[in-house]
């Protein structure tokens, strides 16, 4: 039986000690575990959860959203783990339930009043219910930022929704009062005004009467002169989380007592853990009742603001064995809106009356009257043909105008004369470079096998067919494509597109221009592109360790635990940027684009542009099938709707596994041709097809797990790459 408070309230504590107890079927009972990933019982089956799981906010927002009427949202949410769990949660209700996120923006308490202004001049255009994921005392702030901007009149709401536990005087002084809002300041009457528009939700923690009953046994606890316990000095002052252990405690007792009357085995987490569930009591944390995932049930209070200006409960869910239900006496008139009637009808709608720009409400045209005679009829006729011309004429100026403009503005443009090949390739370290990667490539047969076929491909090609410098023969045979070349007194990578000439479309130009504007550590910097006829070139940043295929393969590079982690760590963090950028998504993740610099950091390269990517995709031939094991069965299959944020991930799941067991994605099923086993991926027996770990790697239960979960047939399992960069920091052994 595991019961200590340094493994409750520590993340990782428990984490270990739930999954090693459920290993050896031991009871644990959590009494503040209400982490999202510790609801996962095929991992944690033996784990009890005393504290209501932060994922029961999700069945809050159902009385939100169905009460009020709202199904469009804002969240805003601080930086904090324990705040952005929450926002994970109601995230996964709007999901669920196909509500619309119009907006979700990370806060933070050091925030700027600016920067608080950028973030509502934002959401506001898009969004009228803001819910918030932030601590108490911190929603001032953010309000009187609200009301400086014409937030609070009565066309906006805000709710404030948060997991923070307060013991029974921190409750009464700090949110059943008006010190959410009053601080004794110049500030306080616009606070004030701004708070009536505010709703409170939270876990409420305590039963009145049996709360005091606790302090009174407390006290007389600690004032006994003969014990037989130890208390430290002051324990007459307890925390917030004293009860919910004092009922964790209880009702562990209660399942202990009933197991020994059967004649079994208290230490047997499977029997224990059935006994739990369905359990109904009161105890000092208020209502507790446990549901069948051994969970405790939260019991979630609604704060308004009263006349008084002081916040009071209006109404409350409370759960019983049957499901929750809102006790209240009068639930239709007690919210009170700003400039608004009192009840939870007269709420601010989620979309303005007239819509967000005034799209909804169209002025009736006014009658145009035509003159009944002739001479005012031919002359707007004559009028309006010359109008016409001058209009067409104007548009053709400007058509002309606007493709000037837009040529000029290709700053990613590079004339095929600018880069060198010839230069690049009698460089010394260039050529070291390649001639060490011809080795290691020569060191497998069926690489030379290729190498061979690429040579006797570049023999048959006409000159036309080749561009200038644009390949290498090494002594030993191995053929090495001229993918570095100088670009303006620096080297570049060059990647070719098997294209004569293609059209600059509006899409095109754009997706360009947006690989321009992206930078970071962690992805190669575009540095251009050739649109030459027969010489079609995309130019990337040049790394001279090669990529990070070739370093997995390189068995005379010493890969140590921590540096495997840097490397995955590099590559999802790149990974969240390129997601998080107007991008969007790779499209083309494989080891071989994942690429190391002088400094050993990883970056990823070959993205974007997908309407390129389209051409080379369809120049692939079935020696090229291997390409595709990186590839998530979604796309193989060709489904119509495809998360391509979650296929990366699928990719990253696939390079996790070539790192870590240093060997090539599906090396395990070499009897296979890439072509069997693309077939086996896109339609999976009874079990998925996938590369198999070996027994180092499975010895990581947390890390085996991150893998497979990446590569989850259902793309909606797969983590987010955010979630992967939080993942990896937690498990890397150098932390």
């Amino acid at each position: 039986m595991f019961f200590l408070e340094e493994f409750s309230k520590s993340l990782s504590g428990m984490n270990v000690v739930a999954m090693l107890a459920s290993h050896w079927n031991i009871p644990v009972f959590g009494w503040v575990s209400n982490d999202l990933f510790l609801g996962n019982k095929t991992i944690y089956s033996t784990l009890v959860r005393v504290m209501g799981p932060l994922d029961q906010f999700s069945h809050t927002m159902t009385y939100v959203a169905s009460g009020f009427k709202w199904n469009r949202f804002a969240l805003l949410y601080d930086k904090y783990e324990v705040y952005k769990a929450v926002y994970d949660a109601i995230s996964k209700f709007v999901k669920d339930q196909k509500k619309i996120v119009a907006s979700d923006s990370e806060l933070s308490s050091s925030m700027s009043e600016q920067e608080i202004e950028d973030v509502f001049l934002k959401v506001r255009r898009y969004a009228r219910v803001l819910v918030f994921s932030v601590p108490w005392m911190e929603m001032r702030k953010y309000m009187l930022v609200a009301h400086r901007l014409g937030m609070t009149e009565g066309d906006f709401a805000f709710i404030c929704i948060n997991s923070d536990i307060y013991s029974r005087a921190e409750l009464d002084r700090d949110v059943l009062s008006d010190r959410g809002w009053r601080r004794n300041d110049s500030n306080d009457s616009d606070a004030r005004i701004a708070f009536e528009s505010v709703i409170h939700i939270f876990m409420v923690a305590s039963n009145l009467e049996m709360y005091s009953n606790f302090e009174i046994f407390v006290k007389k606890a600690t004032n006994v002169t003969q014990r037989y316990w130890q208390l430290p000095n002051g324990t007459e002052h307890f925390d917030a989380y004293a009860p919910f252990i004092y009922d964790a405690t209880t009702l562990w007792a209660s399942v202990v007592n009933t197991t020994l009357l059967e004649g079994g085995d208290p230490m047997n987490g499977t029997r224990i853990c059935e006994l739990t569930k369905e359990i109904s009591k009161t105890g000092i944390t208020g209502k507790l009742v446990m549901n069948k995932n051994y969970d405790r049930l939260a019991n979630i209070w609604f704060l308004d603001m009263g006349l008084d200006g002081k916040f009071a409960e209006v109404f409350k869910i409370t759960n019983s064995l049957y499901g929750g239900f809102v006790e209240s006496s009068d639930i239709a008139n007690v919210i009170r809106w700003r400039n608004r009637p009192d009840g939870k009808d007269s709420a601010p709608p989620d979309i303005p009356v007239c819509g967000f720009e005034g799209e909804l409400c169209k002025k009736e045209e006014e009658a145009v009257v035509i003159p009944d005679y002739t001479a005012s009829i031919i002359g707007a006729a004559v009028g309006s043909s010359f109008v016409c011309i001058i209009a067409v004429v104007v548009q053709v100026f400007l058509r002309h105008y606007r493709r000037r403009q837009q040529l000029e503005s290709m700053i990613w443009q590079v004339k095929f004369e600018e880069i060198d090949f010839v230069t690049a390739l009698l460089s010394g370290s260039v050529r070291s470079s390649f001639r060490n990667l011809a080795r290691r490539r020569a060191s497998s047969s069926k690489k030379v096998n290729k190498q061979k076929n690429m040579v006797n491909a570049i023999n048959s090609l006409s000159d036309h067919d080749v561009v200038p410098g644009f390949h290498h023969l090494f002594e030993n045979g191995s053929v090495m494509f001229g993918s570095v070349a100088y670009l303006r007194g620096s080297l570049v990578s060059v990647k070719r597109i098997n294209q004569e000439s293609i059209s600059l479309t509006k899409d095109l130009l754009q997706q360009l221009n947006k690989l321009m504007e992206l930078k970071h550590q962690n992805i190669t910097a575009f540095v251009g592109a050739c649109i030459d006829p027969g010489r079609i070139l995309l130019l990337w940043e040049y790394c001279p360790k090669g990529s990070l295929q070739d370093i997995i393969w390189n068995q005379n590079i010493k890969l140590d635990q921590m540096f495997k982690f840097a490397i995955c760590q590099d590559v999802v963090k790149g990974l969240e940027y390129i997601h998080k950028s107007s991008v969007g998504y790779h499209g083309n993740l494989k080891s071989s684009n994942c690429v190391v610099d002088s400094r050993w950091t990883c970056k990823l390269t070959d993205f974007g542009v997908p309407k390129l990517r389209a051409v080379i995709k369809s120049s692939l031939s079935e020696d090229n099938l291997e390409r595709d094991l990186w590839t998530a069965p979604e796309i193989l299959r060709v489904e119509k709707e495809v998360d391509l944020q979650k296929s990366d991930i699928y990719s990253i799941g696939i390079i996790f596994k070539e790192v870590f067991t240093r060997s090539t994605a599906f090396v395990e099923y070499s009897f296979l041709t890439s072509s069997e086993i693309i077939e086996r991926i896109k339609k999976p027996g009874e079990t998925i097809f996938r590369p198999l770990i070996n027994r180092e790697v499975k010895q990581n239960l947390e890390l085996c797990q991150v893998i497979y979960d990446c590569w989850a047939e259902d793309p909606s399992s797969r983590p987010s790459a955010t979630r992967l960069v939080k993942i990896l920091n937690r498990l890397n052994p150098s932390k």
